[in-house]
């Protein structure tokens, strides 16, 4: 098992919990990313710290870097360039404008040819053909070639706090896509639009590439049946995939201890029982479904601690740092990609999703994120 991480949004507004200090101060955006060359730009715009905390991943999944929640981007011309000042700015909610692209491609392909990692990206629910093909001709002439890409339609199209969830259910019935019910077919238009979208970088890439170099995602959550209703319906279908594409990785996000107290003198173990929980229930599903259709890698596209309640009292407590090694230990036989979320998170009274609390922290004070390090020492 390779470990990921996500970055959350990097934002001037005062309501950001992300701690991330990403970027260098007083970037010439006009001239940073001048023509490129071998896929990096002309100038380096990363902050040093942050980019030598990130030598633990293998991967980084620009989710949130990419505003896909509540993302209203149909076309390519909608994108973000990477001379756009606005580089400096990710963030997005369900009152934000309807052009809101979050950071440019360019600069995602960017920090990952530097830091040689592989990236993830999410493409935007509403984006169309073109877009996708525009954006998988970007990743094969600027991302290194020894490099992965994980391609990811959306993000937690299940889930209803986000905008894309209510679009697929309108989608799925009005295409009249497979399902007992709006949900189920919600979620059939969901693998569908996967299944267009590895087409469209299955043209550019070639077929060669599809499985090695483009990791082709289908990541799924909540009432998982409605998952896997869709992938017996519509990827087992040669009505629904007719070009007979393949899911090379099913993803979930098993979060830990959404119910818990931090501050509960009995936290650790209760932890250490929600890890086990989560084990067999929502990761033995998913095995069941690797299993069932045939599908190669199983991994996740988010997970960790998940506390609302005293969360800080929890991520600030060592203690935390032997039950993530429990947790790797016991999740590394069935993954071959955890990717945490997410690198930083301040540790505010909402949640303390983040590895660090803020870019620079110590490893001392950083107990999720020195065990994410030393489990990739001991499991290189």
């Amino acid at each position: 098992m390779k470990i990921g991480t996500n970055f959350w949004y990097h934002t001037p507004n005062k309501n950001n919990w992300s701690g991330e200090t990403s970027m260098k101060s007083n970037i010439d955006w006009a001239n940073a990313y001048g023509a490129g060359t071998n896929g990096l730009a002309a100038t380096n715009i990363w902050n040093d710290t942050f980019v030598s905390e990130l030598a633990p991943y293998s991967t980084l999944r620009f989710m949130d870097w990419g505003n896909t929640n509540w993302s209203q981007i149909t076309s390519w011309s909608q994108r973000m360039l990477p001379t756009d000042p606005k580089n400096e700015e990710a963030y997005i909610d369900a009152s934000s404008p309807a052009n809101n692209p979050g950071i440019a491609y360019e600069w995602m392909i960017d920090l990952g040819n530097r830091l040689h990692k592989d990236i993830w990206i999410c493409v935007p629910a509403k984006s169309d053909a073109n877009y996708w093909t525009q954006l998988a001709t970007l990743l094969k002439n600027k991302l290194q070639g020894d490099r992965r890409i994980y391609i990811e339609y959306s993000n937690e199209t299940w889930n209803g706090m986000f905008g894309q969830t209510q679009y697929t259910i309108d989608q799925g019935v009005a295409q009249g896509l497979p399902g007992s019910n709006k949900y189920y077919q919600g979620q059939s238009y969901a693998v569908w639009q996967s299944l267009k979208v590895f087409k469209a970088f299955e043209d550019v890439f070639g077929e060669a590439a599809m499985g090695s170099r483009v990791i082709r995602v289908f990541a799924y959550g909540g009432n998982m049946d409605t998952g896997r209703q869709a992938l017996r319906s519509v990827y087992k279908s040669s009505t629904w995939n007719p070009n007979n594409q393949t899911i090379d990785m099913l993803a979930l996000a098993p979060y830990i201890g959404s119910g818990l107290d931090g501050a509960s003198s009995t936290i650790q173990s209760q932890f250490h029982k929600a890890i086990d929980s989560r084990e067999l229930e929502e990761v033995a599903f998913a095995v069941e479904d690797v299993e069932t259709f045939g599908i190669e890698q199983l991994g996740t596209y988010e997970g960790g601690q998940h506390l609302y309640t005293n969360a800080s009292s929890w991520s600030s407590n060592p203690k935390i740092y032997d039950e993530y090694m429990y947790m790797l230990n016991r999740w590394s036989k069935y993954f071959t990609l955890f990717m945490h979320y997410s690198h930083t998170g301040k540790w505010s009274a909402d949640a303390a999703w983040g590895a660090m609390d803020h870019t620079g922290q110590s490893l001392a004070e950083a107990h999720k994120y020195r065990a994410l390090v030393d489990w990739v020492k001991a499991n290189p």
